[in-house]
């Protein structure tokens, strides 16, 4: 069971716009908090079967 929780998703990329790209390059402590946001949201399991729902909606919508 733990395997599952601590897997990460291939299905999508985290991608951090330019403003906030010149905040987090201000100082090393946001530089840090980014990427613990970032590792959250990789290993969120809700997240990951919420976009594989999305994915199979969009799928269903185009084969009609």
């Amino acid at each position: 069971m733990k395997k599952i929780l601590v897997r990460k998703s291939q299905r999508y990329i985290i991608e951090i716009n330019s403003f906030d790209n010149e905040v987090i390059n201000m100082s090393p402590e946001q530089q840090e908090l980014n990427q613990k946001k970032v590792e959250n949201l990789i290993n969120d399991i809700y997240l990951d079967e919420s976009y594989k729902i999305l994915e199979d909606i969009l799928l269903r919508k185009t084969d009609n």
